[in-house]
């Protein structure tokens, strides 16, 4: 999985956010050094946090595209799987084999004994 957003896979909604967001650190980026009022402005509009502000720029100077500021995709991706498949289909036995089976009745459980 890619740490940036791919814009192959971006949504209209994700790809104008990119661009609102370009807009912004590209103005802050002409402006000379973020000064925390400035940042703070640029957090309220864009709706992110004073510490993205700040990553965004050097973001954006790495790859100055409008796809290195897309949302962030975080954890692995749907359905994807980590164990290998017949891994995962002999914990998925052992797991309904043993602990999905349904308690013994009470007659068939050790009686207590009766300390006297």
């Amino acid at each position: 999985m890619q740490k940036h957003g791919s814009w192959q896979g971006a949504s209209e909604t994700e790809w104008q956010e990119a661009c609102r967001r370009e807009s912004a650190i590209r103005s802050l980026i002409e402006s000379g050094p973020v000064s925390h009022p400035r940042a703070d402005a640029v957090a309220k509009d864009l709706g992110i946090s004073r510490a993205l502000v700040y990553r965004f720029p050097s973001r954006y100077r790495l790859r100055a595209q409008t796809s290195s500021l897309l949302p962030f995709r975080r954890g692995r991706a749907p359905r994807s799987r980590l164990l290998d498949p017949e891994v995962e289909a002999l914990i998925c036995t052992v797991v309904e084999r043993i602990y999905l089976q349904p308690e013994r009745p009470a007659h068939q459980r050790p009686s207590a004994r009766r300390r006297d």
